[in-house]
């Protein structure tokens, strides 16, 4: 079973706590480096909060979500129109993103 049948990531108060760390790590760090021209890696499953997050505190646009389950349902709630949904598993997915050579910033966060 799909974790997203159970786990609604958007509302579990730990999660977001984690998620608004990072991106406020990443924006003290984005006063040395580019961020905003990195692509984000992720699974964003139905709710893609952690993309939400990125993309408003740091301006990252070119982001990638890799389902395994239900990439259809995934890229139709795409709260951004610019996260591009990649289907199948990371196994396959990672790699072929990493090999174009851009800088990126990768959250695996599996359950």
């Amino acid at each position: 079973m799909p974790s997203f049948d159970a786990i609604n990531y958007s509302v579990r108060l730990r999660k977001n706590i984690e998620r608004k760390l990072i991106a406020e790590l990443l924006q003290s760090i984005g006063k040395a480096f580019p961020i905003a021209d990195y692509q984000y890696v992720g699974m964003g499953s139905l709710w893609f909060s952690d993309f939400v997050v990125l993309h408003k505190a740091l301006g990252i646009r070119k982001m990638w979500s890799i389902e395994k389950y239900s990439p259809k349902r995934a890229a139709f709630n795409n709260p951004l129109g610019f996260i591009k949904v990649l289907p199948g598993e990371i196994k396959d997915g990672l790699p072929e993103l990493m090999a174009a050579n851009v800088n990126s910033i990768v959250w695996l966060d599996y359950d």
